[in-house]
């Protein structure tokens, strides 16, 4: 098991000289940082907050197979993303499982089961091949079908006997329980390749010698400022590529026009065994459409995630968070599609948002432009430096591709052979288990009385074999089989693992993002408490840090809108 060690990191950052540094710890600089060590590529990569914090976090956590692509027409986009889902579970299926989500089916042409039905022939056709890509069982994609409207009210009992619909299309759609652990489990693959990866180390200059990239300037939270040797930087930023941009002499304009928030609600009180789409009155660029946008009801983590809403973003893109408008926005959604008021306020338990950069020259306030292309840019092809490439994503589902692509690109600047990208056909080391359930069979045997069903599979869908490390963990200190004393299935141990091998330097880091005890909402003042402590034992914190540290993560449940935002 690779540890994500902070000061060796950091020592190898200031000592090392390196072909490539990536900036930016989102799904996509971790796909590039995996992509280029694999090829041989010296790499290394540095994220300014906790890897995975904002965009690659704030999603509804879906591995998208594109069928929305085929009302632009964009066959290539549908084929893309349909394999792109095959590849990017391949990578870690423990993280991923697919829900069948329920598309309703209404009287009229466009909204009818026999245009649905067509849509899902044309998509089961493009897509073809789809699954001899796949490495795992698990991983191969359901066939759509399409159910009575009966049937659908079975399920759903909530829609009610005057429920409109005629049925419905069911659509499989792959969906993470954690994207934050993906994105985790994909850059920690990188180190184990060689990478040299770091969080809260921001990027203050890009040094430029002849028009070449040969350092960067970096500051990190925990040490001296510092310069990096590199011959080759790759900005992959996020809603952040022209701030970085910005730090390089003779750079390019950003592709980035604007910047919309998107928001997701966690639901109390209903009960979804299925996901729901539901449309919306909003438009969508398409040249084919049987209605206005749509937003997804999710079931996840004994929940309900519901999103995405979408509205213009004017303020820091450093502070995002959601506004009542967000919330009505998504709640009118519901109910419109509904008819009737279903959700209130009070069904709301927590919420979250984050930013979709958009690219469109023009921008439409009233019409979904989320980007449907990812961009590769070469700078010194165009006149700017030598080494420095702008490598800004589309979607999560893509950025393997993207990564791709790009170091497809990026390899064209090294004088020397390199290999091949590996990461189509590749499994992570973390995530080779070839029987979930008897793995998690397994561990229950080892640790009978100690361990329920409930918290075994927990650790395999979070933590893959490392499951096991965590449970090493608590049988040196039996209380560290202790949960946090709420109804979810962490336990004691999960936070003394993430404390020594996953490069924790806040408590958010751990209840935010390592696991999923604060996803949801607040776990409650003495499981964070507890947690705080506990890391701050293997870290070294002073009371007063850990007393500071529980204070700043405890305040930041009650802000679930910002009127600001």
């Amino acid at each position: 098991m690779t540890t994500l060690g902070r000061h060796a990191n950091l020592t190898r950052l200031a000592d090392e000289s390196f072909d490539l540094l990536i900036v930016g710890g989102g799904i996509t600089g971790a796909c590039l940082a995996l992509d280029a060590a694999t090829r041989g590529i010296r790499t290394a990569l540095v994220e300014k907050g906790d890897f995975g914090h904002a965009t690659s976090s704030a999603s509804s956590k879906l591995l998208h197979g594109g069928i929305r692509f085929l009302q632009q027409l964009r066959v290539d986009k549908v084929r893309e993303s349909a394999f792109e889902r095959v590849y990017f579970q391949n990578l870690a299926p423990h993280l991923c499982h697919y829900v069948p989500f329920l598309v309703p089916t209404f009287s009229g042409l466009k909204s009818g089961k026999a245009f649905l039905a067509a849509g899902a022939a044309a998509y089961s056709a493009i897509s073809i091949g789809q699954n001899r890509a796949a490495r795992h069982e698990t991983v191969k994609v359901p066939m759509p079908r399409l159910i009575g409207r009966s049937e659908v009210v079975s399920r759903i009992p909530w829609l009610g006997d005057d429920w409109r619909g005629t049925g419905a299309l069911v659509l499989p759609e792959c969906h993470m329980k954690s994207s934050e652990r993906m994105t985790l489990a994909i850059i920690r693959a990188a180190a184990e390749a060689g990478a040299a990866v770091v969080n809260y180390a921001q990027v203050t200059k890009v040094g430029i010698d002849d028009n070449r990239v040969v350092s960067v300037t970096i500051a990190a939270e925990d040490a001296t400022d510092f310069e990096v040797r590199t011959d080759g930087v790759a900005n992959c930023a996020g809603p952040w590529l022209g701030v970085v941009d910005g730090l390089t002499p003779g750079n390019d304009e950003s592709p980035i026009s604007s910047f919309f928030r998107g928001s997701h609600l966690v639901l109390d009180g209903i009960q979804l065994d299925c996901a729901l789409a539901l449309p919306t009155p909003q438009k969508i660029q398409g040249v084919t459409s049987r209605g206005g946008r749509h937003v997804f009801m999710i079931p996840w983590r004994d929940h309900v995630l519901l999103g995405t809403s979408y509205a213009p973003h004017s303020s820091k893109i450093d502070r995002v968070a959601p506004t009542p408008e967000d919330a009505e926005q998504l709640l009118d959604a519901v109910n419109s599609a509904l008819g009737r008021e279903f959700l209130t306020g009070e069904n709301v338990r927590h919420a979250f948002a984050g930013i979709y950069p958009i690219t469109a020259a023009a921008v439409k306030s009233d019409e979904y432009q989320g980007a449907s292309d990812f961009v590769f840019t070469d700078h010194g092809r165009s006149g700017g430096p030598v080494g420095y490439f702008s490598v800004f994503g589309a979607k999560y589902t893509t950025a393997r591709k993207l990564a791709e692509v790009a170091c497809d690109g990026i390899a064209r600047h090294f004088d020397r052979p390199l290999g091949n990208c590996r990461t189509r056909d590749m499994t992570l080391a973390v995530a080779d288990i070839p029987d979930a359930d008897a793995f998690s069979d397994s561990l229950l045997d080892r640790y009978r009385g100690q361990l329920d069903t409930e918290t075994a599979r927990h650790l395999y869908e979070v933590y893959g074999k490392d499951a096991e490390n965590v449970l090493q963990i608590a049988a040196a200190s039996p209380a560290l089989f202790e949960g946090f004393d709420n109804a979810r299935p962490n336990i004691a141990a999960e936070a003394v693992f993430s404390a020594r091998n996953e490069m924790l330097l806040h408590l958010d880091d751990f209840v935010l993002r390592r696991t999923g005890l604060g996803t949801i909402g607040n776990p409650g003042a003495d499981a964070v408490r507890r947690s705080a402590e506990l890391i701050g034992q293997e870290l070294g914190w002073s009371q007063d840090r850990i007393s500071g540290e529980t204070d700043a993560m405890l305040a930041l449940f009650p802000r679930l809108y910002d009127e600001a935002a």
